[in-house]
């Protein structure tokens, strides 16, 4: 009883001490894998925020903004390529008509040159010529030579001489001139713009198609910060219910064992049945002494009366001598008598013993016992 009570404390002991160092081991070993997975989810989101700022313009999510920039970029360079070819076709055409100009005047004035003396009617005319054509032109070799003859008949031939040299490099500025260099400028200003707007368009264009590559290399990463950040929570939950547990174990508020009923002596053997084991023991010995009599009975062979020896042998017994038996028998058979008074005695005794014992118990036995005993 002692040793089973012990047990049973000793194994609720254990027990609590058991679950408490259980839970400790499993936050510890929550709490080591919440600090690996929380590094490795802070690593995701750099990542994942370098790459963005790394592709800021190309991202999955302003594809339409892009497609939109493209789509105005492309309308603008069809509209700087129209006018420029506007541009260069005004430009022609007012080149044409300095040319055609040129020409007029070249005509009427070579008429007038042949004629005239006038010294600065022949420069503003030599200049006109070199505006169209070179030095080495045939016109313009002889209206120089004409000025120099002229201006050597009149004796100023040094200075008139230096003058035409200043006045060579004087211009006729006529406004179909200032015209063809506006539009000049005009095509300067629309090819630069047509050469920033093909950059930029290449540039969106780019974007717009790297932006499914881009998509699928930002998919795999947010795959993984997703994995890793729904396993960051689930450790996290398990982690706060394991610290829940270590608490409830420290303050014994977890489940418990309890000793509800301390062992004891037992009234009374739950088996065998005494009484009915009893009754078949009873019966058996009872029976088992019945048997062993008529199997004595069955293997004696030996003549008993006068009429045992004439019904087996079938011969009349002419006489008969008595046992006489001497003082040793007597003694072996006083002997015999009390042996079997005896253990007659004993067999009553011991079957009124276990008659108590197997219906009373063996505490009302020993009760009585000693009641009568010691009346």
């Amino acid at each position: 009883m002692l040793v089973a009570n012990a047990l049973a404390t000793y194994f609720i002991d254990t027990n609590l001490k058991a679950r408490e160092a259980q839970a400790v081991g499993t936050s510890d070993f929550l709490e080591d894998e919440l600090e690996t997975m929380g590094m490795r989810l802070a690593d995701l989101e750099q990542q994942l925020k370098n790459y963005r700022e790394a592709n800021m313009g190309g991202l999955p999510e302003q594809l339409e903004s892009n497609m939109r920039v493209l789509d105005r970029l492309q309308e603008q360079l069809n509209t700087a390529r129209q006018s420029l070819m506007d541009a260069k076709n005004r430009l022609a055409l007012t080149e044409r008509m300095i040319s055609e100009n040129q020409t007029i005047i070249a005509q009427e004035g070579q008429a007038a040159i042949e004629t005239t003396t006038d010294p600065m009617r022949l420069r503003e005319h030599l200049v006109r010529l070199q505006n169209r054509y070179t030095a080495n032109h045939p016109d313009v070799i002889k209206l120089k030579k004409m000025i120099a003859d002229l201006e050597s008949s009149r004796g100023d031939s040094k200075e008139n001489m230096s003058g035409e040299g200043d006045n060579a490099n004087i211009k006729t500025i006529t406004p179909q001139m200032l015209q063809r260099d506006q539009i000049k400028g005009e095509i300067r200003t629309l090819e630069a713009e047509i050469s920033d707007l093909r950059a930029k368009t290449n540039h969106y264009q780019s974007l717009v198609e790297n932006t499914p590559k881009k998509e699928q290399e930002l998919l795999s990463l947010k795959r993984d910060y997703d994995n890793i950040r729904a396993t960051y929570n689930s450790l996290l939950e398990r982690k706060l219910e394991a610290q829940l547990a270590v608490n409830m174990e420290k303050k014994q508020k977890g489940e418990q064992f309890y000793i509800l009923d301390s062992a004891r002596i037992p009234e009374k053997p739950i088996s065998p049945d005494m009484k009915k084991l009893f009754i078949m023991v009873l019966l058996a010995g009872v029976g088992g002494g019945i048997g062993l009599m008529y199997l004595s009975e069955r293997m004696d062979r030996s003549f008993r009366s006068q009429e045992d020896v004439e019904l087996t042998l079938g011969l009349p017994v002419i006489s008969t001598v008595p046992v006489l038996p001497d003082r040793k028998d007597k003694m072996l058979q006083g002997l015999h008598g009390v042996a079997t008074a005896c253990f007659i005695c004993v067999s009553i005794i011991l079957l009124l013993g276990f008659s108590l014992v197997t219906f009373k118990g063996l505490d009302n036995t020993v009760r009585l016992v000693k009641e009568y005993l010691f009346i």
